[in-house]
């Protein structure tokens, strides 16, 4: 049973699970050349079992001013009933989102950019329309007692930026969902200050 610090640094960036099975035998049969095929069977990885390291919040409670924070390990069971407890309380967010193929790891990567700095992040989620992206952003804040605004089409441009002004202003521990097709994205003087921000 082994660990090795590819695991964590390297294996946890996959978003692709057959390239994670893949590397998994890779390594296997790298460590099986080098201490002697008789043991290639009785060699386990302790990727395997699924466990990832994520910064959350000591209390579920939503506090918009100090957060405590933990490292903790989880296997991916364990993410999930935690996803599971914190959508029970927020209706607005499709629960369906943790029945998604290798959510534990999706969810781990997200959770990684919302990690609390002093400076501001931001992350882009590549799929087809009605994939689940914008549920995983929203479980993964309110799982970080995050408040949310998702933009829709409609949302008023000046709402928005008022909203995120205001977020700014007080360091607020808040996600912005934009929208392709929303009017932040597609208005030249809001698309540049949000490039501004991110830089």
């Amino acid at each position: 049973y082994i660990w090795h610090e590819t695991m964590r640094v390297y294996l946890d960036r996959f978003t692709n699970l057959g390239k994670v099975q893949m590397f998994r035998a890779n390594v296997s049969e790298l460590l099986a050349t080098s201490i002697g095929s008789q043991y290639r069977r009785s060699i386990r990885l302790a990727s395997e079992s699924e466990k990832f390291h994520v910064l959350l919040p000591q209390s579920t409670t939503m506090s918009h001013n100090h957060v405590d924070w933990d490292m903790i390990e989880v296997t991916a069971e364990q993410l999930i009933s935690r996803a599971i407890e914190t959508l029970s309380q927020h209706p607005e967010i499709g629960g369906w989102i943790t029945c998604i193929e290798d959510f534990a790891r999706h969810a781990s990567h997200v959770l990684r950019v919302f990690r609390p700095e002093y400076r501001v992040q931001g992350c882009v989620l590549l799929g087809p329309k009605g994939s689940g992206k914008g549920l995983l952003l929203q479980c993964a804040a309110a799982m970080c007692n995050y408040q949310v605004l998702v933009e829709t089409p409609d949302t008023p441009l000046e709402f928005t930026m008022l909203q995120l002004r205001e977020a700014l202003s007080q360091r607020l521990h808040k996600l912005f969902v934009f929208c392709a097709s929303g009017a932040v994205l597609n208005t030249a003087d809001s698309s540049q200050y949000l490039m501004h921000l991110m830089k």
